[in-house]
């Protein structure tokens, strides 16, 4: 996964950097890095959007009803 792919998901899923870094248990700061390219992104983050997109859906439709 490339930074601009990262940012394109979380805009996607409509997270703040923060909201995200949360979400991830990192740091605001890891995701700036991760996006800037200033940093190579773990290729297990794939796996933890992947869960963290599950959850944020299943929140949305509770939210919904």
């Amino acid at each position: 996964m490339e930074g601009m792919e990262l940012k394109a998901w979380r805009e996607k899923h409509g997270l703040t950097r923060e909201e995200l870094a949360q979400g991830l248990k990192t740091t605001y700061t890891t995701i700036y890095r991760w996006e800037t390219g200033e940093r190579c992104i773990p290729d297990v983050l794939e796996l933890a959007l992947e869960g963290l997109g599950a959850r944020l859906t299943k929140e949305s439709k509770i939210n919904d009803r």
